[in-house]
């Protein structure tokens, strides 16, 4: 989602979670609560949990995309709109889903 009155960003981690990232994300984008943007980061997933990101984010305007090489849950709990203590900076990420 590109909008400045979003208040809400939820953040979803994506490593090889091909099995379990639609009842994941279908369960989040079903929420009766829609003024939200949905990060999915995927560290560096080997299976098609990267595709499953950009597929969402180009299906859905609430959705972004990012991906890198494998790191640790951690790295992707510092993609985030306020600067929060203890996060490294940000590391080399590339946008998908269009």
């Amino acid at each position: 989602m590109k909008s400045s009155e979003v208040i809400i960003s939820v953040i979803v981690p994506v490593y090889n979670a091909e099995k379990y990232l639609k009842r994941c994300v279908d369960s989040i984008l079903s929420q009766s609560f829609s003024d939200f943007e949905l990060l999915l980061i995927d560290d560096g997933s080997s299976d098609l949990s990267g595709l499953f990101c950009d597929e969402y984010a180009i299906a859905d305007k609430r959705v972004s995309a990012f991906h890198t090489d494998n790191r640790t849950p951690q790295t992707s709990l510092c993609w985030c709109r306020l600067p929060r203590s203890g996060c490294a900076p940000r590391p080399a990420w590339h946008r998908g889903g269009g």
